[in-house]
């Protein structure tokens, strides 16, 4: 690549915003990607994140004493906090190893985390608008093509916002949707497991190397959240996100537009 694609130290990103889809932009282990994990290991880290999560939530209401329900409608507060520990414990940590293992050493260069002012802007506008705008329409499309009933679309996202009750309990709970969740789960999903499978498919065309990893990252991404009929909403937001990584060459978009649609989803279903 030319000197305008190689990374700037200490941003994880490139020089130059020309098309990620453009097939004069090959991805490269010594430009975009910046990191060469094998595709397996974020895979592997996904499923062990998943028993680590099982794990936190038994620790957790075991020490709290909380009913452990898979039944319950409403999730207590060290349930959801177990949860999100097991998972967010491995994402980060998986993400901190392949930076050793297979990269620099600087996360932060390595994942492209690094934030701008103007993803503030961009990413703020970008995820209101795809809680107002794209996933009713993705929804909308689903009712008319199956003739299925949407009302249940909320409950999941209700139940999670019903884990912190009132007062500190529900503000801790917004810390962790709409702050926590967009840090960790971009860093695992859009900076570790994308570029892996951007370097595993760095032999095909770049449009086609780019299009499946966007794909792949998307698709786990969204078995990650366990939505049901939700899913077809996250997979939607997850393209985009994915897309705003690609584009920018760095995650401080993504996580901006990640945060942006998880707040308007919290004060919706607070307000509710």
């Amino acid at each position: 690549m030319g000197r305008r694609n190689e990374p700037i130290e200490g941003e994880g990103e490139s020089v130059g915003r020309s098309d990620p889809f453009s097939s004069k932009n090959p991805p490269d282990s010594q430009g975009y990607i910046g990191i060469t994990t094998p595709w397996a290991f974020p895979i592997f880290a996904f499923v062990l994140s998943l028993i680590t999560s099982s794990i936190g939530v038994v620790i957790a209401s075991s020490l709290a004493g909380s009913n452990l329900s898979a039944s319950s409608t409403t999730l207590t507060e060290p349930i959801l906090i177990g949860s999100l520990g097991g998972l967010w414990i491995v994402f980060f940590g998986a993400s901190w190893v392949a930076s050793h293992r297979w990269g620099t050493g600087k996360i932060t260069v390595d994942l492209g985390i690094a934030i701008k002012p103007v993803d503030l802007l961009v990413g703020s506008a970008i995820g209101v608008a795809a809680q107002l705008i794209l996933v009713p329409v993705i929804y909308l499309l689903y009712q008319l093509l199956t003739g299925s009933s949407a009302s249940g679309l909320s409950a999941p996202a209700q139940k999670l916002v019903n884990s912190g009750g009132s007062g500190p309990s529900e503000v801790l709970v917004g810390a962790l949707i709409v702050v926590g969740a967009p840090i960790v789960e971009e860093i695992f999903f859009r900076g570790l497991t994308q570029r892996s499978f951007l370097y595993a498919t760095r032999n095909m065309s770049a449009g086609v190397s780019k299009l499946v990893s966007l794909l792949g990252s998307s698709i786990i991404f969204t078995i990650a959240h366990f939505e049901g009929l939700q899913s077809f909403g996250l997979f939607g937001v997850a393209l985009i996100l994915g897309y705003l990584a690609m584009r920018n060459r760095r995650l401080g978009t993504s996580m901006v537009a990640h945060a942006s649609f998880n707040l308007v989803s919290f004060i919706a279903l607070v307000r509710h």
